[in-house]
């Protein structure tokens, strides 16, 4: 192994959403660890622990990052994290350089197109004092593929959940809005963005004014032709997407060796 590449789905998916890019990324000699966000995947049927929780999520993370740098102290480690995945790696990496060599977002900006049909619904829920889950679904699948059999296979699948409560969402929005807070603070480890142009969820301009807050010289940010709201997760990276992503990994992978230009966990 040369590296590891820890992921992080988006809102709604879970662990296995990355499985395609996992094997193709082992193939290129990484080790990849994929994680279910605190109220999705397996969650979803663990008392205590359904609730959707991005801090705890955060915190978990921070737990397993020591434990995979504990146990391979020459390997750099780079987290990838797409939609609301990517948010929480970019807080991560601002609270935690020392365990991250390089960050990988792909569309972790909050700014969405007709955001105002998903917070009505918060702000009546709210309002009237119910507490009966929300249904995102319609605002997210749809515009988040074309693709109809993708969009079924997320709907029947018992680990994906697009219900959230009011209070649930409410938490949600106030830790995306820390994104440019928590971005001017990473001033050290190398980020690459990716935002598909043809997005009908997330605005490019929201990433692009995300990455502008990014702190460090050493960034990149990757508009993609003809692509939609996921570019990682469901096997929906291109070929040439995927090697561009390896080289920036081997253009960014420290030579960990005794501690030579690399960080001790």
């Amino acid at each position: 192994a040369r590296g590891i590449v820890v992921c992080i789905p988006g809102f709604g998916l879970h662990r296995s959403s990355f499985t395609a890019l996992g094997q193709k990324l082992a193939e290129q000699g990484l080790l990849v660890y994929a994680y279910d966000v605190r109220g999705f995947g397996a969650y979803t049927s663990m008392k205590a622990r359904d609730r959707i929780d991005l801090i705890k999520s955060t915190e978990d993370l921070e737990t397993s990052l020591k434990t995979i740098r504990r146990d391979n102290p020459g390997l750099p480690i780079f987290v990838l994290g797409e939609s609301m995945g990517g948010s929480i790696a970019l807080q991560l990496t601002a609270k935690h350089p020392e365990l991250i060599d390089g960050l990988i977002a792909a569309v972790p900006s909050s700014q969405r197109y007709k955001q105002w049909k998903l917070v009505s619904k918060i702000g009546l829920s709210i309002a009237t004092g119910s507490k009966e889950p929300i249904n995102a679904a319609p605002t997210v699948v749809n515009r988040a593929t074309d693709d109809i059999a993708l969009k079924h296979e997320w709907v029947v699948d018992p680990e994906s959940r697009f219900t959230a409560t009011p209070e649930e969402f409410l938490a949600v929005s106030k830790f995306l809005s820390n994104n440019k807070k928590y971005a001017a603070k990473i001033t050290k480890t190398p980020v690459i963005m990716y935002q598909g142009v043809h997005d009908l969820l997330i605005k490019p301009e929201g990433t692009i004014s995300l990455f502008r807050k990014i702190g460090t010289l050493d960034k990149d940010l990757s508009l993609i032709g003809r692509s939609q709201h996921l570019l990682f997760e469901q096997g929906q990276f291109s070929n040439n997407l995927l090697n561009s992503l390896c080289d920036w990994i081997k253009n960014h992978s420290p030579n960990r060796e005794n501690g030579v230009n690399g960080k001790q966990g």
